[in-house]
This record gives structure tokens, sequence and C-alpha cells, in this order.
């Protein structure tokens, strides 16, 4: 998956329950975000670089603002599917998985193998779980509700901890606000 051309690159952050949220856009979608860490702006744009060369990084686009609007939307409770455009890099694959990933509803979870059926590829939950985790706009396509058929949370990207927030958190706010 080589480079390609940088467009200007927007680069913001989210203060959420758990931490800081670092994400990038170009003029039309968010490209890639970065769960909390310690070095979480540092990690965002070591992995955007692995796909745009010498990218234009600057502050605030017009994507931005409103996705900053709905992370204040999904963090409150009120808000169960993001409408800001993604515009994730990937193989064709991947991109099929994470089109699925976008329709487990908010509260929901679904099996690596469940997904791997879906898509017709009965004994590829192993190629689901690396297409889940190659994920470049956690949340958004919403990797975190696929668990593993066990009942186990599987893995996680940015850590199980986050995983296990995300879930509880849709859990607990999936009837709305009270």
């Amino acid at each position: 998956m080589g480079t390609t051309k940088s467009p200007t690159l927007f680069v913001e952050s989210y203060h959420s329950p758990l931490g800081r949220i670092w994400f990038a856009a170009d003029n039309e979608g968010i490209v890639c975000l970065q769960m909390p860490s310690s070095d979480g702006k540092a990690r965002l744009l070591e992995r955007l670089s692995r796909h745009y060369k010498n990218p234009n990084i600057e502050d605030r686009g017009k994507i931005n603002a409103g996705f900053l609007v709905e992370l204040e939307e999904y963090f409150s409770g009120t808000l169960r599917a993001f409408d800001t455009p993604v515009r994730p890099t990937g193989t064709p694959f991947q991109k099929k998985v994470w089109r699925m990933l976008r329709k487990i509803p908010y509260g929901k979870t679904r099996t690596y193998g469940d997904l791997a059926a879906r898509l017709g590829i009965p004994q590829g939950p192993r190629a689901v779980g690396h297409a889940n985790g190659s994920n470049p706009v956690s949340l958004l396509i919403p990797c975190h509700r696929v668990v593993a058929s066990d009942g186990g949370l599987g893995g996680y990207s940015s850590g199980i901890e986050h995983k296990r927030f995300l879930l509880e958190w849709e859990r607990r706010n999936k009837a709305g606000p009270s």
C-alpha cells in the first residue's frame, strides 16, 4: 500500500473521557484517528507518513469542526452514528470489511466469524480481524463492536481498555439520555 501525493491535512484533537483523541482530515473526510495514548499526536503523524509523502499539516479544517461537534455528542451519550465522511486508506478487502463495520448498530456487537460469514469467507475470521486492526479511523468505523466468538473482547489496536470502555459506554447509553 504505497504512499500517495499528500493533500493538505488538518490535524486536531478532542479531549474525551478516554483522554485526548487526535485525528486528521483532508477537505473531504477524516483520514486517520488516533485513540488516546501518551504520544497520541506523534503516533498520528507517524501513521499519516505511511500513506502520504511529506504531508502538509495544518490546524482546523472544515471537516474537523463538524466532527468535533459529533465527538461531543457521542461522548455526551446522544449520538448513535457519525455522519462525518471518512476516507480511510486501505486495500479493497479492508474497505469491504470497514463498510460492514459501519453497519453494526450502536450498542451492539458482532463476532469476527459472523462478519467473515457475511462476507462469504466463513473460514476468514482472522482476515476480518486483521482488517479490523488496520482500521485507520476507529470510532467512526466502529471496530470496537467486533468481539471474539467465545464472548471475549478479542483485540483492539488502541488497547483493550479503550475497547471495553467504548462497549460499556454504548451499552449504558443505548436507550438515549436520561
